[in-house]
């Protein structure tokens, strides 16, 4: 997986060797990017109360992401700024993963706006 995204996204990741097993190696994948790029006006956010000590006005729950497309120009894997759950990729990146018969990724689509 991870060379597949060097491939695609080769400056957008960290990889991180954490073990190695009489099974293969293993690493961890560290998206670098945090992107600004959340529609709020257009997404359906449930957001952390003004008083939350660490994460007011943070989305807590998001039950659809509509992302602003002109702000992830040039990224291919990211997180967005404000909601670092989930990785967002590219449909380019996405379609490479799925290609390759890859297991244990689910992808949840995305809406974006140009």
């Amino acid at each position: 997986m991870a060379n597949i995204i060097d491939e695609i996204a080769p400056d957008e990741i960290q990889r991180i060797p954490t073990v190695i097993a009489a099974e293969g190696s293993w690493e961890l994948i560290n998206p670098l990017h945090v992107v600004d790029c959340i529609d709020h006006d257009r997404s359906d956010i449930q957001y952390y109360p003004p008083d939350h000590p660490r994460l007011a006005g943070n989305p807590r729950m998001v039950v659809k992401l509509v992302i602003n497309g002109n702000r992830t120009q040039g990224h291919d894997l990211f997180m967005a700024k404000g909601w670092r759950v989930a990785t967002i990729v590219s449909e380019r990146l996405r379609m490479a993963l799925q290609d390759t018969g890859i297991s244990g990724i689910d992808f949840w689509p995305v809406s974006a706006e140009d």
